[in-house]
């Protein structure tokens, strides 16, 4: 099941990197209250450099980079992997797509296919009720 947080969250007023990719992450519920150090954040940042060189990592090398315990690693992992950002693939991890617009394309698509199934059903139970309206 995938889940996906969107959150509206006012831009940084100035172009910088490292904040827009720190905004891009709370948009996407990466960087989540409880996560007082970023280490989603953390993570994420790896995966994006990784993804120039368009290979996945491994949880250790995950791990090692932002020297955080195994059990933390995974919780973020399959955090992002929920969200539809992340996939795993032969036992690491890397971006769903290479670039984060591209990211931002393939989850608009998940929601607009989330949204088809749901109006279809939708039409359905009307029809069902002998709800009829005006289109």
């Amino acid at each position: 099941m995938e889940e996906i947080t969107i959150k509206k969250i006012r831009p940084p007023m100035e172009r910088n990197v490292e904040r827009d990719i720190e905004w891009f992450c709370e948009c996407f519920d990466i960087i989540r209250e409880r996560d007082k150090d970023k280490s989603g954040f953390k993570i994420f940042k790896i995966l994006l450099e990784s993804a120039k060189e368009g290979e996945g990592l491994s949880i250790n090398e995950i791990t090692e980079e932002v020297e955080l315990s195994r059990t933390a690693v995974v919780h973020h992992l399959r955090f992002m992997e929920e969200s539809g950002i992340v996939v795993e693939k032969d036992r690491s991890y890397e971006l769903r797509v290479i670039g984060l617009s591209m990211i931002v394309d393939e989850i608009e698509r998940d929601i607009e296919r989330s949204f088809e199934k749901i109006r279809k059903i939708a039409k359905d139970i009307d029809e069902d009720l002998g709800i009829s309206f005006r289109e």
